[in-house]
């Protein structure tokens, strides 16, 4: 499940990127989105003392990092629940 301030991992068509969740699960236009800003602007955000500005991400290409984790073990945000494995992402649900 993710919450506004999770760290997450963004997969795009240009590849992934770490940010921030600015709010959970939402309902889009056409499918489930979560809102994401990237690290730089949480730092910059809290640093000016104002909100974070972030884009609507679909629901399903958003993965929150586990806490602690250095390296990106995944929990997915929408349809389905992932691992990373030295073999590859591993789907758990």
């Amino acid at each position: 499940m993710i919450t506004p301030n999770m760290p997450v991992l963004v997969t795009t068509a240009g590849g992934q990127f770490s940010g921030r969740a600015l709010s959970g699960v939402e309902d889009g236009f056409n499918f489930p989105v979560v809102y994401v800003c990237t690290e730089e602007e949480w730092a910059r955000a809290e640093a000016e003392h104002r909100e974070p500005e972030g884009n609507p991400y679909p629901a399903e290409d958003v993965m929150a990092l586990l806490p602690g984790s250095g390296d990106p073990e995944l929990l997915g945000a929408g349809r389905s629940v992932w691992a990373r494995s030295p073999l590859g992402d591993v789907r758990l649900t």
